[in-house]
């Protein structure tokens, strides 16, 4: 279920759990007859393996439910890695630059440390040892201070 969004990703395990729930109920029944049905050694073969069969599917169930609440998997791989990199934000029509360094990456975005004040929704360019890495756009900021860091995710726009 890699690459999908929110929706889509709760959309197909709900259609998951319906399935499971409905092969639970069938093997169910099948149970229910069994055991109204003949005594014989293989009769309780078929309900011990009715029943195992029962219980894995409601152990796929329960998982699935909690996977409901989960957010999708990731749809790239994240890199780690340290390296710095420097932020360049255009304020007043100057333009300047600021040190930092990444944490880990992907081909979206980067998460970084910075002593600079970023706001999210703010744009600026991401360059490494003078090469533009892209055009960004700063999704979230945490921590931070006056004497610590703030944490940085940008989103790759171009």
């Amino acid at each position: 279920m890699k690459g999908l969004d929110h929706a889509s990703h709760q959309k197909l395990l709900a259609q998951e759990l319906i399935k499971l729930s409905e092969e639970r109920a069938a093997l169910k029944l099948e149970l229910a007859a069994v055991k109204k049905g003949r005594k014989s050694a293989a009769a309780a073969s078929r309900q011990r393996s009715l029943a195992k069969q029962i219980k894995e599917l409601s152990s796929a169930m329960d998982a699935t439910v909690h996977d409901i609440g989960q957010p999708p998997p990731r749809q790239l791989e994240r890199l780690s890695g340290v390296f710095p990199v420097t932020l360049q934000v255009e304020a007043k029509g100057r333009k300047f630059e600021h040190p930092a360094s990444t944490l880990d990456m992907t081909d979206r975005g980067l998460r970084i440390v910075t002593a600079t004040s970023l706001i999210p929704g703010q744009t600026l360019d991401v360059f490494s040892s003078r090469a533009l890495l892209g055009r960004c756009r700063v999704v979230w900021v945490t921590g931070g201070g006056t004497d610590r860091p703030s944490e940085v995710g940008l989103e790759i726009l171009h």
